[in-house]
């Protein structure tokens, strides 16, 4: 009986709240699937730089995904300020895939995943990349809806 009463309230426990927070949505609108990746950053530089929300996530062409976390994305701005953005960066995945090829990694190869971090780094020192900021007010004016389009998002520069 203590068993099913712990279960019992367990359940209630986990499925009354739901912890993510998974409005924000990225929608390719281009016909080239694009990798992209999600850092916070403070228009007032300090010294420890850009600090990464996400991994490297694909999108399809014309696709739209969701990018969820386990808390609210106000904490998150909230937690990186002072005038915190959240910076999208992305690039083609024909790049990235073009220069894994060259090193002689296939999609299907178990270092695949583990160089993709790597040449993305490099890539992104190098300035090879897109991005575009956004404010905490300018995603809630946006409805958290993202929009990838070559005209939108600037070439990379360093700041």
């Amino acid at each position: 009986m203590k068993k099913v009463l712990f279960y019992l309230v367990l359940f209630s426990v986990f499925s009354s709240c739901d912890p993510a927070d998974n409005r924000l949505k990225v929608k390719n609108g281009t016909s080239d699937s694009i990798l992209f990746r999600l850092r916070f950053q403070n228009e007032i530089r300090d010294n420890k730089g850009p600090y990464q929300r996400s991994g490297i996530r694909s999108i399809l062409p014309y696709e739209t995904i969701e990018v969820g976390i386990f808390n609210q994305w106000e904490g998150e701005f909230e937690r990186a300020k002072p005038d915190t953005l959240l910076l999208v960066i992305a690039m083609k995945k024909s790049e990235l895939d073009s220069i894994l090829l060259k090193r002689g990694i296939y999609n299907n190869s178990v270092e695949f995943d583990s160089m993709q971090d790597i040449i993305w780094d490099s890539l992104y020192k190098a300035q090879h990349y897109k991005y575009h900021e956004y404010s905490l007010q300018e995603l809630n004016e946006l409805d958290w809806q993202i929009t990838y389009t070559n005209e939108r998002f600037k070439e990379g520069k360093k700041r």
